[in-house]
């Protein structure tokens, strides 16, 4: 009974939700505040015309707020606004057009809030520090009097800030849903990657029961492409509208409300104080991580969390302070993907790196490989004994020694523009990608999968995904290990996934999902010529486990598994237009065994255009080439999906680092920002001469 309920809930739609239409469906277009804050009076329109109406907060009759986790954020804002273009109602009817010159013409009266002046501590709603001691040597815990010895043999400091914040590019459907009440029954197609979190909200909001709402999945985006909670605000919204007029509605945001309003990534400043010898090891490091979640801090102690095991990373520093303050502001709540949440932190120590490289006047990846301690896997297992590796094989392959001598040497011409000679830069940047993070509140701590293998010696996996290329992955896997060709391996397409209380992450892991399936076909193979067909096997992983992490003291294995890279990015900077050019990129991969080296190929390359158009104008990278090796492995495969987002933006800062021959205050670049670090660099010599 069970399992028949829970079909009818959830199903997989091979569609997207935008090419979908109901007969008599209305249009939904949101309504949004004029002021940052205060409070709305009313919203009117002189002449609405029929079959035309505006939804407001008032007419909410039930739950006003959904809520992620332990946030709430307010479906429609009215006495308290907190932000500029906070959603305060809705406008529904059968033509967009006509919607959008009702919104134009609509009469909103408010009362602004004064300014008033505050403590900026008041802003910080999740404080955390974190300090360790330890003994290199001894690989053991340090008394405070030992280490005060370390800070005697300091020759060099550094105190630098690093700030980052994403800039979406790509082309995707934009976000929304359809949704239809229709006898007592809700049906939404929504690509939502976080289905129970969606239904409950909507059960709330509608006080419809929710054995009566289903959820039609739609094919749903990469999950860096996908806000996980502004799909289920949306649903709740367009739900709520269909309750009211009875009729199918579709609520579609305007791609210029899109960006601003539901792809606002956070931002991130961490600043360093750190002590050095004149080697570069890094005697200590005390990290200041600030992280702006706009007016509704959503997913904040993951944040937190992520960030401050990915501000030092794999690196040894004997004595490290960490701090991390999540600041709330008035702005749109973040859109961030989860699982790569803690590429700004490792962006910041990339740079850090190169900086000291820079001050110190020696290549960059004897500082890395000098604060790497491979036998240090009892404090902080990350798999550091990768790095060595990594990075002998990127400096091999790109010539990274030679290209970077000559370009510094070149680049500290003071005349170099004046004269237009051709400016070069190469940087290089390690970074992990983890799976699984054993302290995660988004993630189950148990991963269970099936496999069955039917009367006609074919294959079902019970899992489903849009994805052809993790499709293949998995029908190659089972088909290896029962020895079956692989268009005899299918894909369950009703499996369901509302029962999950997470995001729907677990299969597009990679390294789980296969570790599964083997195991399944493994047992399927064992009971194969001993039982009778049909034979269904089920196996399950348990992921977080306590006895081997400790997130008080940063302490043990912090994931499942991980896959580390490197990159190596060779840039020109136009002596005329002072555009930025890529000119090669090397990246090399360590992620276990590559099951279809293609699909792995083409997803990385991928990835690499996607990190460069959120980080340079577009002109930057039209051509250029990509060398990519994946190290020979026979481990388990690892997940990359958002390995590229941890090592391309900070290779291209050290690269602009090494260029210009001066910091970069931050990333992304805009289409001056070339110009005028280039006009303050020459400024400075002239003082200086």
């Amino acid at each position: 009974m069970c399992a028949k309920t829970q079909k009818k809930q959830f199903e997989f739609i091979d569609s997207y939700y935008s090419d979908l239409s109901l007969d008599e469906q209305v249009i939904a277009l949101i309504v949004r505040s004029p002021v940052a804050s205060g409070t709305i009076r009313s919203i009117s329109h002189p002449s609405l015309p029929e079959g035309y109406s505006i939804l407001t907060k008032k007419d909410l009759r039930w739950e006003t707020d959904i809520e992620v986790l332990d946030t709430k954020i307010p479906l429609l804002a009215y006495e308290k606004i907190s932000y500029e273009g906070e959603a305060i109602a809705i406008v529904c009817g059968p033509s967009i057009h006509v919607a959008r010159r009702i919104i134009a013409g609509l009469d909103i009266q408010f009362t602004e809030a004064l300014e008033e002046a505050k403590n900026p501590e008041e802003d910080i709603v999740l404080h955390d520090i974190f300090t360790r001691s330890i003994d290199m040597s001894q690989n053991k815990k340090q008394t405070v009097s030992e280490t005060e010895s370390l800070k005697d043999e300091t020759i060099y400091t550094i105190d630098k800030t690093y700030s980052t914040k994403i800039k979406h590019e790509f082309y995707k459907e934009s976000t929304g849903c359809l949704a239809d009440f229709s006898k007592k029954n809700l049906s939404i197609f929504t690509p939502s990657l976080w289905a129970q979190n969606l239904v409950e909200n909507v059960s709330a909001v509608t006080n419809i029961a929710i054995e009566f709402i289903s959820i039609k999945k739609t094919i749903s985006h990469h999950l860096s492409e996908s806000n996980i909670w502004a799909e289920t605000y949306i649903a709740c919204l367009a739900s709520y509208a269909s309750l009211l007029l009875e009729k199918p509605v579709f609520l579609q945001i305007d791609k210029d409300d899109e960006r601003p309003f539901f792809y606002n990534s956070p931002e991130f400043s961490t600043s360093f104080n750190v002590s050095f010898t004149s080697e570069g090891k890094i005697l200590s490091i005390d990290a200041d991580c600030q992280i702006d979640c706009g007016a509704f801090p959503v997913f904040k102690e993951e944040i937190a969390n992520r960030t401050k095991l990915a501000t030092i990373g794999a690196y040894s520093i004997p004595e490290q302070k960490i701090r991390v303050d999540i600041l709330k502001s008035a702005k749109p709540p973040l859109s961030i993907d989860i699982n790569a949440v803690d590429s700004h932190a490792q962006f910041a120590i990339e740079v850090l790196m190169q900086d000291i490289a820079m001050k110190l006047e020696v290549f960059p990846h004897e500082v890395r490989l000098k604060n790497i301690e491979p036998d240090q896997r009892e404090i902080l297992d990350l798999g550091a004994e990768e790095i060595p590796s990594l990075i002998e094989t990127s400096i091999d392959k790109s010539q990274f020694l030679r290209r970077y001598a000559t370009y510094n040497l070149v680049s500290q011409d003071p005349e170099l523009f004046l004269k237009h000679k051709p400016c070069r830069g190469i940087g290089m940047s390690i970074g992990f990608q983890g799976s699984n993070f054993a302290s995660s509140i988004l993630e189950n701590k148990r991963k269970e999968l099936s496999l069955t293998l039917r009367t006609d010696e074919s294959v079902i996996i019970h899992a489903h995904t849009h994805s052809k290329q993790i499709a293949n992955i998995w029908k190659q896997m089972a088909a290896q290990e029962l020895s079956i060709p692989p268009e005899k391996i299918k894909l369950d397409p009703s499996y369901a996934v509302l029962s999950d209380a997470f995001p729907s992450t677990i299969h597009r892991n990679i390294n789980i999902t296969t570790s599964l399936i083997k195991r399944c076909a493994k047992g399927i193979e064992a009971k194969r010529f001993h039982e009778a067909l049909p034979i269904v096997e089920k196996k399950a992983i348990y992921t977080q486990r306590p006895k081997t992490w400790n997130l008080k003291k940063l302490e043990g294995k912090p994931y499942f598994s991980y896959a580390w890279a490197s990159a190596v990015i060779d840039l020109e900077i136009d002596s005329y237009s002072y555009e930025v050019l890529i000119k090669k990129i090397w990246v090399t991969i360590h992620a276990g065994k590559i099951l279809n080296r293609e699909d792995a190929e083409k997803s990385v390359k991928k990835n690499i255009q996607q990190q460069l158009s959120r980080y340079l104008p577009e002109e930057s990278y039209v051509s250029f080439l990509i060398d990519l090796h994946f190290i020979r492995s026979e481990d388990d495969p690892k997940e990359i999906g958002s390995l590229m987002n941890n090592i391309i933006p900070s290779a291209l800062h050290s690269a602009l680092t090494l260029a210009l021959q001066k910091p970069i205050p931050q990333l992304p670049l805009v289409h001056d920002s070339v110009f005028k670090l280039i006009k303050g660099k020459e400024n400075e010599n002239t003082m200086h001469s």
